[in-house]
Formats: structure tokens, sequence, C-alpha cells
């Protein structure tokens, strides 16, 4: 069993070694090649910190998102296998006693089927209303242990405003068609009006309320397609959407029922007073799983419609305990889309973990970053979203870092986690320009140099690149924002932003860019009027998708 593990764990340091090199996918891994089998676990001495790559992003790092792979080519759709074809005709079997009528598939991954349902509502006004059904199209015990699991987790933040809720289902009907002869036929029991178990069982699919403006991958697409560029107000509110749900991980509803803020029609996601953050981890976080809806008649939501972050399948709510567990630890390190791990999944820190323990095992220090599993998590997956949305492309793979300058982390910030890790040691980033002592460094091409502070300090970011200046796609977006994202993706959890105190800068920068509010239209920037934002939300999430031309 030991040796096994040592095996997995050598496996592991050579993929993402690979991948912070090369930008390597799992599936171009050679694990049978000598380098492989030679990777030494762990690696002599202490780890020496982030080491910066020669050469910044270029097109080959940063491809165009989402109609170009890692190779250039367009994106076409996954043929639907055998197993969904399967699950389709079963899961549309199941909903028959609700009357529910399949309109399309939404999508298929590994394991579950998404299925987009209609039914008439049959009292005034009479309209259709659709709602979303998950099922697995993989057979197995795993597979509707991990759809039940998803389904306890969504529950976890009902009336969460940015967390995707989980919907009912109409009511059974009777079955018309049930006659004696038709039951008898099928040896079942009693009299007519009754479905058979496989028409009527619905204990494992999960619904969803339908988010029929799609994602933001659909946007990203449309944006590609069409030639549009993300307004800046557009970008602030769908950041300030992504931090209200990093926020509500971080805090979840109270259940119904309890006293607390659950008890509200509404969870508004704010930071509560005295109360430890969860170490709720969603690890899938990606403009394919960040829904929009319509919500009218939302203050804060006049123009840009909500933004909500769904697919809890891999999501873990990990205790202080689950840090030192060797398996669950080297479990979790792979659990993210390509190009979407955090710096606590692929940092080299990994390779110097002694063999055969977890990263936080053991007397202090700890590891800094591997391993080091928290809210913070979240945050940094919500930072490479917004550098899709401001780049249009995929984040940099490999990750690429550079320091940027930032205000040193006031002590009375700290929250539980941080002090909880102060026995680890000092950071290594010192204030000023004595930071770059590193010998042989390259030059600082794309550090951020104008925001130059007497007692700000210079950290690693893997999203610095944002802030070059002289890069047209990158200046067109406010560098106030941009400088928020890069300090979402710093390597260092702790340098990551507190999350009350990021909500208010964000919060206060929306309220103090007048944007339309009577003012002339010469005195705004281009893109960002009411009537310029309506037209790209109409163009980016109302209109059919523009399939691209191979």
């Amino acid at each position: 069993m030991a040796l096994l593990f040592l095996g997995t764990q050598k496996r592991s340091n050579f993929r993402f070694e690979a991948y912070r090199r090369l930008g390597t996918q799992e599936a171009d891994v050679d694990y049978d090649a000598p380098e492989c089998r030679n990777f030494v676990l762990p690696k002599p001495g202490v780890y020496p910190g982030v080491q910066r790559p020669f050469n910044p992003p270029h097109p080959l790092w940063t491809h165009q998102y989402p109609t170009l792979n890692q190779h250039g080519a367009i994106r076409t759709p996954r043929a639907a296998p055998a197993s969904v074809v399967t699950a389709r005709k079963r899961l549309r079997r199941q909903v028959q006693s609700r009357q529910l009528t399949y309109s399309k598939d939404l999508g298929h991954g590994g394991n579950g089927l998404v299925v987009l349902f209609n039914w008439k509502n049959l009292s005034p006004p009479y309209h259709k209303k659709y709602l979303v059904a998950k099922c697995n199209h993989a057979g197995g015990q795993a597979a509707a242990a991990a759809l039940l699991t998803e389904k306890l987790t969504t529950d976890k933040f009902r009336n969460a405003r940015h967390i995707i809720q989980t919907d009912t289902p109409p009511g059974r009907v009777p079955n018309q068609r049930s006659s004696m002869r038709d039951r008898q036929r099928r040896g079942l029991q009693g009299p007519g009006g009754n479905w058979a178990p496989e028409q009527d069982d619905i204990s494992d699919v999960m619904f969803l309320e339908h988010c029929k403006r799609g994602s933001l991958h659909k946007a990203l697409y449309t944006s590609h397609a069409k030639i549009l560029e993300f307004p800046n107000r557009a970008l602030w509110h769908i950041f300030h959407c992504l931090i209200k749900a990093c926020i509500a991980m971080a805090y979840p509803p109270t259940p119904p029922g309890n006293p607390g803020h659950g008890q509200q029609p509404r969870y508004k996601e704010r930071v509560p007073d005295n109360e430890n953050k969860s170490k709720f981890v969603h690890f899938d976080i990606d403009p394919q799983n960040s829904k929009h809806v319509a919500e009218p008649g939302l203050n804060n939501h006049p123009l840009i419609p909500v933004m909500k972050l769904s697919d809890f399948g891999i999501a873990s709510d990990i205790q202080d305990q689950d840090l030192s567990d060797r398996d669950l630890m080297w479990q979790l390190r792979p659990l993210a889309k390509y190009g979407f791990f955090t710096p606590e999944q692929f940092t080299e820190e990994w390779d110097y973990v002694p063999a055969g323990q977890a990263p936080r095992a053991g007397n202090p220090p700890f590891p800094k970053v591997a391993g080091n599993f928290t809210w913070k998590n979240n945050l940094f997956q919500m930072g490479l979203v917004m550098v899709c949305l401001i780049t249009r492309h995929r984040p940099a793979t490999p990750p690429y870092p550079s320091r940027i300058r930032m205000p040193p982390i006031d002590p009375g910030d700290e929250d539980d986690d941080d002090i909880a890790h102060a026995s680890e040691g000092a950071r290594d980033n010192v204030r000023g320009d004595a930071a770059d002592l590193r010998p042989n460094e390259p030059a600082t091409h794309f550090d951020d140099m104008i925001e130059v502070e007497a007692d700000w300090i210079r950290v690693w970011s893997y999203g610095g690149y944002i802030l070059d200046d002289n890069n047209p796609v990158y200046n067109r977006v406010d560098r106030g924002l941009r400088h928020l994202v890069a300090q979402c993706l710093c390597d260092d959890p702790y340098y990551r932003p507190r999350l009350e105190t990021l909500e208010l800068d964000v919060r206060t920068c929306i309220k103090r860019k007048v944007w339309d509010r009577g003012q002339p239209n010469h005195l705004i920037s281009p893109g960002n009027t009411d009537a310029d934002v309506k037209e790209w939300v109409k163009e980016c999430f109302d209109k059919p998708v523009v399939k691209p031309q191979a």
C-alpha cells in the first residue's frame, strides 16, 4: 500500500511539473518516460519559492477562449456516447408522471447529463415554465452517491442570491393511459391512474432552476464570434457577483427554520461579524459554471443579469483535520479543469513534501501554499474567470508568475486562517524594490511599475501580465479592476484580498463610476452607456450563439 501511494505521489508531482513548465494536459503526460520513473521524491533541500520563466505569455500560452483549443484548432461538439442516449431516454420516462416535456440537452460530462424540460402552467397567465434535470449516465454506486452529494451541497446554499438553486418539479398527475387491462398485463395491482415505478421514481434526479441566459462560457463564445468586448461596466458587475458567490461559500446561509439570515427570502451574501469562515472549496469555478439569469426589479442589477455559480459536483467542505489527511490531500490536488488549477494544487512546493505524507502533516512550519485549501482557492479561480473576460483568452498555461505591488496586509484584517497559520514563519516578501533579491531573476518587464508606494510590498501573482498598459487589450479595462483581479491571483493565499474588503472596494468603485446617470454620452467611456450595455447583453446573452467556421 505504501509503495502504491508513493507511485501516486511521484506521478502527481511529475504531472504538475509538466503543467508548470509546458502547460501539458494530463492526457499528454508520459508516465512511462524515464523522467517520471527517475523523478526524485522528495526533492532535496528547501523549496526556493516561485521561479519566473524567462518569456512572458504569448499567443501559444494564452490561446483564444473558447473556440480554439491549445493547438489552435476550432473546437467541435463532442458526440454523445451511448450511455448518454440511454440516460436521456430513461430520464424522459422518469418525469412522465410530472408532465414534463423534453426541450433539449444542455450538456454532458464524464458522469452527468443535464437536460432542459418545460411544462405549461395550469393557472394564469398559463405560460411555459422551465427547469433543469441532472442525472447520471455513468453507472455504479459511486456516480449515484456523487450526484446525491452534489444535491445536498447545493441545498446548503438555499436562498443565496448568487448560487444556483435547486428546484421542485410539478406535482404528480394521474396516469390517463393506465387502464385496468394494461395494468394487469404489466402485473400491477390496485386501481388505475397510477404510474409504473420507472415513470415515477425521480429520487436519482437533481432538479435546478433554469438560467435562460446561459453561462459566461456562452458569452465568451459569442464575444469571440461577434468580435465584442466586455464593457467595463459589465466586468465590474460580474466581478461583484463572483465575489458575492465566494462570500456565500465562506459563510453559508443558515438553514431555514433556524434563527439567522437563512430565513430571509434571499440571502444577500454579507460578511457577518465574529463568525469564522468555512473552508468550503468549489474546485470547479470557471466560465461554464457561471450562469446568468434575469431577475427584474433588482436595484443593483438594472442592466447586467445576476450571475450564479453552479456545479458543486467536486466541491469539498474541508475541515482543519482534513489538511493532514494524506490520501485526501493528494486526491484533492488534481480537482479542477485544465487551466484553472490553483497554486495550492500546482505549486512546486508539493515536490518537497516528504514521501508518503500530506503537505500539512507533522510539525510546523508547514508549506505556505501546497495543500493549503481554504476559501481563498475560490478567490483564485474567480480571478481566472475574470482574466478570461478581460482578455477573451484562456488563462496563461503554463501559469505565468510575475511580481505586483500591493498594500501590506493590515494585521487587523487577518482572519482565522491567517492567525492559525501565523506560526509558519514570516512570508518571503519584503517592502519596496529590495524584493528583487533572487539571483539571476529575469527583467521585470511585466511588473506593475506605476502604483509605487513607500510601504507597498511586491508579491508573486499569476495575473500580473494583465497590468501591462502597453497591451491595448488589457489597457482598455479599468486599471483598478485589473489590479484587484491580479491580487486575487497571488501565489501565496495570505496575500489574496479579504472578502469583506474586496466586496467593499468593488461596490464602492461601481457606485463611484456614475456611468449613465444623467451624464452626457460624451462624458461616458465608450461602450458603457445604458443603451450600449443593453445592446451588449442582448447580443451576448439573449441571442443564439453564432457558430464559428473552421
